[in-house]
């Protein structure tokens, strides 16, 4: 993640003068892979379903030539999935902060598409079934999650359109040092991500 922030300020004093800076925000369809291993934290648990929710935050466009150009953001993004309980029904949130460095080729304008890399930091989780919060007095979840990004959007003078999906890399389990843990860590829930947005360029 340091490593992201030190390539996120790089980027933003590269070329300040021909920069573009604005808001984005949009709805998060998230899911987690690997069902069996969220089961298997809890019995209350059947099965799973994807969770809608929404991100929010800001970018900055870099031109490097007329059809290619670097994106960095930083957004705050809920994401999770919902849980189809045995008895009561629940929800696993994951709030992350998160810093999306993409690369964007304009092939034909003003259509472009998009590929890069994601770090997450995890600074907030909920783990509900019911009213029932578990996990409450311990933290299972990784702090970081990386992801590669890719998808497609337009763009119409400072108004753009874009849909992005973010596979994850890595587990969002942290269990300790128990086989038992590592093997699940091994098989942990990777999060899977697909976002639709609306961006705005200031200035």
């Amino acid at each position: 993640m340091k490593k992201l922030v030190i390539i996120l300020v790089v980027l933003l004093s590269y070329n300040v003068n021909s920069q573009s800076f604005g808001i984005k925000g949009g709805v998060n369809y998230s899911n987690l892979t690997n069902e069996e291993t969220i089961k298997s934290l809890t019995n209350a648990v059947k099965s799973k379903d994807a969770r809608v929710s929404y991100h929010l935050g800001v970018f900055a466009e870099i031109p490097i030539n007329d059809n290619f150009s670097l994106q960095p953001e930083l957004l705050y993004s809920s994401q999770g999935v919902e849980l189809d309980g045995l008895v009561k029904d629940g929800s696993l949130h994951l709030d992350y902060l998160t810093i999306p460095i993409m690369a964007k080729l304009y092939i034909f304008k003003p259509l472009y598409f998009e590929l890069g890399i994601q770090g997450s930091y995890l600074f907030n989780n909920e783990f509900v079934i019911g009213k029932t919060k578990l996990f409450k007095d311990t933290d299972i979840f990784e702090k970081m999650d990386y992801s590669a990004n890719f998808g497609v959007g337009v763009k119409f003078g400072k108004l753009s359109a874009n849909c992005r999906y973010n596979y994850g890399m890595n587990g969002i389990l942290d269990l300790g040092d128990s086989k038992i843990s590592k093997k699940m860590e091994e098989d942990a829930p990777k999060n899977s991500v697909l976002t639709v947005s609306i961006g705005y360029e200031l200035f």
